[in-house]
């Protein structure tokens, strides 16, 4: 039987089959994504800064060098102001400062490594 209905007669799988599927340029396990307010098991994590100029939950500027970029959270959850701690990394002597959680984004745990 050739047509319309000939196409019906097929499984679904058979029909996935037989389309291509398209893979992400980038594994989506290793990409950055923003913190959620509602995330827990933050402490200890990398983190990359969402803007150049980081603030607190009241807008002042976060207390961190120039140029930072990554930062490393050094709290669990999201304080109730909206803020988390976070601690600079790297050869200078750490800095601490709270960041609006919204300004940083993180890994999933699978691509912690």
């Amino acid at each position: 039987m050739t047509g319309p209905s000939a196409a019906d007669d097929r499984t679904a799988s058979e029909h996935h089959r037989r389309l291509p599927v398209e893979q992400p340029a980038t594994p989506t396990s290793t990409a950055w994504r923003p913190v959620r307010a509602s995330e827990t098991g933050l402490n200890g994590r990398a983190a990359r800064l969402l803007t150049s100029d980081p603030t607190d939950d009241a807008g002042w500027p976060a207390d961190l060098p120039a140029g930072t970029t990554e930062v490393v959270i050094v709290e669990e959850t999201v304080s109730p102001t909206a803020t988390l701690k976070v601690r600079t990394n790297g050869d200078a002597a750490p800095k601490t400062a709270r960041v609006r959680f919204d300004q940083l984004a993180v890994r999933d745990e699978s691509a912690r490594g």
